[in-house]
C-alpha cells in the first residue's frame, strides 16, 4: 500500500529512489567489512542493523499498520531514524547482507526461518536467522532480540546454541531465563519446510566461540 500510485494497480514512481538508496547503503556496509573475518563480519552486520533501527512496537501491536515497510528491509537501510521495523525486517536485513557477502569459508551460510518465540520481546510470531559457521555447526542469530534493552542485548542471542530440536522447540537460556523458539513446522497454521532445511534445523548446544589465531606477524 505504501508504494501504490493513484490507482490500485499503479506504482508511485517516487518510491523507487527510496528503495535504490537503501540498496546502495546496504552494499556500502558489505563493502566496509569485506576484509573482516567471517565472525567479525557477521557481528558487524548485527551491530550495524541494531544501530540503524529500533523495534517498531507500534506496527507490531496496533494491528492498524498495513503489511509493508515495517516488515521489510528498506526501512533498515534508509538511514531515516523515524522508520523502524519488526522482527521480519531485522532478519531479512541480516539475510540480505549475508547474501551479498563473500565469506572466507565457503561453508558459512545464513538462513531465515519463521515460527514463534516466548521471551525477549514477548510471546508471539517471530522470524530469526540460523547461521552455519565454518565448523559446520548451526546457531541461532536473533538480531531483533540483540537490540535495545532486549534480554539478548547485545550478543547473548547472536550465534547462540540451544537445547531441544525443531520438533520440540529450541531453548536458549539467557541469564537464567529460558527463551523458547518453536519452528513454524510445529505450528498448524504455518507450512512445515523441515525437509527443505534438513540439517540446518539442528542447532549446536553451545554458543559459538570464535578463536583468534595469532599469526606471529
Amino acid at each position: 500500500e505504501g508504494y501504490r500510485g493513484a490507482a490500485d494497480y499503479t506504482v508511485d514512481a517516487s518510491r523507487f529512489q527510496t528503495a535504490q538508496t537503501a540498496a546502495e547503503n546496504a552494499k556500502e556496509i558489505v563493502k566496509k567489512y569485506a576484509g573482516y573475518s567471517d565472525y567479525d563480519k557477521l557481528s558487524a552486520y548485527k551491530r550495524e542493523i541494531c544501530e540503524l533501527v529500533e523495534y517498531n512496537t507500534e506496527a507490531a501491536e496496533s494491528g492498524d499498520t498495513p503489511y509493508g515497510d515495517p516488515w521489510q528491509l528498506i526501512w533498515v537501510f534508509d538511514k531515516d531514524e523515524s522508520t523502524n521495523v519488526v522482527c521480519e525486517g531485522y532478519s531479512k536485513a541480516f539475510q540480505y547482507l549475508c547474501d551479498m557477502s563473500e565469506f572466507f569459508d565457503s561453508g558459512v551460510r545464513c538462513y531465515t526461518v519463521t515460527g514463534t518465540m516466548n521471551g525477549g520481546t514477548g510471546a508471539g510470531a517471530h522470524m530469526w536467522n540460523i547461521v552455519t559457521m565454518e565448523n559446520r555447526k548451526n546457531y541461532i542469530a536473533d538480531v531483533t532480540n540483540c537490540d535495545g534493552n532486549s534480554i539478548g542485548a547485545d550478543d547473548k542471542l547472536f550465534l547462540a546454541g540451544a537445547t531441544g530440536s525443531a520438533a520440540e522447540g529450541y531453548t536458549v537460556t539467557v541469564s537464567g531465563h529460558p527463551i523458547v523458539y518453536v519452528y513454524a513446522g510445529q505450528n498448524p497454521y504455518e507450512p512445515d519446510m523441515s525437509e527443505m532445511y534438513g540439517d540446518i534445523l539442528q542447532i549446536a548446544p553451545e554458543k559459538y566461540e570464535f578463536l583468534y589465531i595469532d599469526s606471529g606477524t
